[in-house]
């Protein structure tokens, strides 16, 4: 059983800074999975996906579309959609 939460709140990043933001969340995630991963046992860390890169981009190449293409078509969808662990995700806009 899951419990699905949305929570919307405004920020004040620009394009590049959003380009960056998988770096800036790692960063900031970083110190805190190491007592994430010391709660779990291995077995669990692996299913999580608890990895040194948290934060990805919800990016499947497709046949004839590059990162720069979805990147572009994400934003002018009005949002870029990012993953992270244990089922966290962003929609950033």
């Amino acid at each position: 059983m899951s419990i699905d939460l949305e929570i919307i709140f405004g920020h004040n990043l620009d394009i590049d800074r959003i380009a960056n933001l998988l770096t800036l969340l790692d960063r900031y995630f970083a110190p805190l999975l190491k007592n994430i991963q010391l709660r779990l046992d291995a077995e669990r860390r692996n299913l999580l996906g608890i990895e040194e890169d948290v934060w990805q981009w919800c990016y499947e190449e497709k046949s004839g579309e590059s990162f720069e293409e979805w990147f572009e078509t994400q934003q002018s969808q009005g949002y870029i959609p990012i993953n992270g662990f244990a089922g966290l995700m962003l929609f950033v806009r």
